[in-house]
């Protein structure tokens, strides 16, 4: 097997035929990004087979707590205490 790369660039489809315009092309560094570029592409195929783009957001309730939400994440309050005296307040 030959060595493994990660190819930037586009797909096009030309005269009925596939062309790659590649932008650019290096070594893969660590194994576990080709495991990530495999769940990118199953995201990218649920979203796209659902057709996230073109629903209303009101449309979307189902999705609201996954990252096809169209709102941001909550904000969690923080439990967090101030401390009470810092060695850069002036008190």
């Amino acid at each position: 097997m030959g060595d493994v790369v990660i190819a930037v660039g586009k797909l096009r489809i030309f005269n009925n035929r596939l062309a790659c315009t590649l932008l650019g092309m290096r070594d893969v560094d660590n194994e576990k990004e080709v495991e990530l570029h495999g769940l990118e592409c199953k995201v990218a195929q649920i979203f796209y087979r659902k057709q996230i783009l073109l629903r209303q957001p009101s449309e979307l309730s189902e999705y609201e707590h996954t990252i096809f939400s169209p709102y941001p994440p909550e904000q969690r309050s923080s439990t967090r205490q101030t401390p009470k005296s810092s060695r850069y307040s002036n008190h």
